[in-house]
């Protein structure tokens, strides 16, 4: 079994569905206590996830940007031979720091709760630099993918 970074399609409109979403990032959500999580991240935002959800809305709101698509969700899910929580950690930084400075604000957590670890990002739609929603072409999203998938290469060696 590979690497795979997956986009959910859920579209997180409301501001529940983001509260929601750190919550359960944070593992702090209705299946807490199935979620096992090593580590919490975000960059900026706060790493409490209910000032992190309030962040974000509080942003699209005053960037008229708070309707239709809130939210992405991406996971980056590990080969189960991938056991080393550190450099699992360190790709969840770089992939972070990715989408930061692409201009999106991220709240991130890895969760070990099953055979394979895994990370959950949560992404603002809004970039914070040009107050415009994230819209990516398939060449432009490739693109994205493959940075993202880049942070796995021999620095942290844990894809397989």
């Amino acid at each position: 079994m590979e690497t795979i970074m997956k986009m959910l399609k859920d579209r997180y409109e409301k501001d529940k569905d983001i509260q929601e979403l750190t919550q359960y990032i944070a593992g702090e959500g209705t299946n807490k206590e199935k979620e096992e999580v090593f580590y919490i991240g975000s960059k900026g935002l706060d790493q409490e996830h209910d000032k992190a959800a309030k962040q974000i809305i509080k942003m699209q709101r005053a960037l008229k940007k708070n309707n239709g698509r809130r939210m992405y969700h991406m996971i980056i899910s590990f080969n189960t031979s991938t056991k080393n929580l550190l450099k699992v950690k360190a790709v969840s930084k770089a992939v972070a720091k990715i989408i930061y400075e692409e201009g999106y604000l991220v709240y991130y957590g890895i969760h070990t709760s099953t055979d394979n670890l895994h990370i959950h990002f949560a992404i603002d739609s809004v970039n914070y630099l040009s107050g415009k929603k994230w819209h990516k072409s398939r060449s432009e999203f490739m693109s994205f993918r493959n940075k993202v998938l880049d942070c796995g290469s021999a620095e942290y060696s844990v894809w397989n």
